[in-house]
């Protein structure tokens, strides 16, 4: 319990501290995405500190819950953080304010100089991870992958039709064993090109719907959590999942903003792609057909007949494999290695492990993000 106190208190004390100290009113959905951002930067930064300054590489979340000491200690520093923040936040204000006359020329300049820095930054961490393609070392998954992929296409979906994973993935491997042979490298960069992809994407229509820090977020996610490091060059499917579930989910904001036939079909291609890469992600894609179906029906958000429409388009594009998703549950049920759902505990645990000290840089660009919303009225 004290590990929770630990973690939550200080960033909702920043938030109350701020509204009185800025004279800033907010909605409530203000505070409450202002509390979670605070949550996010004020714990990887002492994150950040505790990895670089203190070489720490145990548990945070079991440590704060096992030493009553501790966690007094973190708490504290965490809240002179919090504090701070809010008197850093109005020095700026009224010591920094600057007037800026804003013409169309100024405003592509400081487009085109974002776009740069944050492009070679992109570039840096892609080429960070793409260097680690010359590894030849394989466990037993991979294995597994680099053996099916030596059979033909039939084989290929008879082969993973009694195993627990669709063939998509397969696929793109096999292409690379065609085009490269038998290369340990070739195979590495079947896994790493998602992250190539949401690079792009990054950097094009997710930069123009949500801004340059949404963007450098999601590229600094894609390259440097601690799933993304293992997983960009692991010789599995999990990248190409992740990827096309972030196309479907975009996708349906899409819709949501604006429905077009257009986001409609790219919706039922990428979440049909996703349930074919891994059941986890049909069963992702599965409730993002649930809110749109929600909000079709309840909301009147969108169009009933479209909403209709594209869900029995992704039924019938998966129907063939339905079945064999049937025979495979009737196959593994209990006798599957995953036996149990994690708590919430173990959760928060795993969000806040210092297993992988590069997600601590993401904390810079959380905060970095964070400052860049407090713009003073131009």
């Amino acid at each position: 319990m004290i590990g929770i106190i630990s973690l939550l208190i200080p960033p909702f004390v920043c938030v109350c501290i701020r509204e009185k100290i800025v004279q800033k009113e907010e909605t409530a959905l203000g505070r409450m995405l202002h509390y979670a951002i605070s949550l996010l930067a004020h714990n990887f930064v002492m994150m950040l500190i505790l990895c670089y300054g203190f070489d720490s590489r145990d548990n945070l979340f079991g440590k704060l819950n096992q030493y009553n000491e501790f966690a007094l200690k973190y708490m504290s520093l965490s809240m002179v953080l919090a504090v701070a923040e809010p008197f850093a936040e109005r020095f700026v204000r009224k010591k920094v304010a600057v007037t800026v006359k804003w013409n169309r020329r100024a405003g592509l300049l400081d487009f085109i100089f974002r776009k740069r820095v944050v492009g070679i930054y992109a570039a840096v961490l892609f080429l960070l991870n793409l260097a680690r393609i010359f590894d030849n070392n394989f466990w037993g998954d991979e294995a597994y992958s680099l053996n099916l992929i030596q059979r033909t296409v039939p084989e290929i979906i008879k082969g993973t039709a009694s195993d627990v994973h669709p063939p998509l993935y397969y696929m793109f491997l096999r292409l690379a064993y065609l085009l490269f042979g038998n290369q340990g490298w070739a195979y590495h960069l079947v896994s790493l090109i998602p992250c190539g992809i949401i690079i792009l994407f990054a950097m094009t229509a997710f930069w123009k719907k949500f801004g340059a820090e949404a963007a450098a977020i999601l590229i600094t996610l894609a390259c440097l959590s601690g799933n993304a490091v293992a997983y960009n060059m692991e010789v599995r499917m999990y990248s190409w999942g992740a990827l096309f579930v972030l196309l479907c989910f975009y996708e349906l904001y899409c819709i949501l903003q604006r429905e077009r036939i257009l986001h409609y079909a790219l919706f039922v291609a990428s979440s049909l792609a996703a349930a074919y890469t891994h059941y986890y992600c049909l069963l992702s894609v599965a409730f993002f057909y649930a809110a749109l179906l929600f909000l079709a029906l309840f909301r009147r958000r969108v169009s009933l007949a479209k909403a209709m429409a594209s869900s029995l388009c992704m039924a019938a594009g998966y129907l063939p494999w339905f079945v064999v998703l049937l025979k495979t549950m009737e196959r593994i049920e209990g006798n599957y290695w995953i036996t149990t759902i994690p708590t919430v505990k173990e959760s928060l645990r795993y969000l806040f492990s210092n297993q992988f000290k590069p997600a601590a840089w993401g904390a810079l660009l959380l905060g970095g993000a964070q400052w860049s919303c407090m713009k003073p009225a131009y």
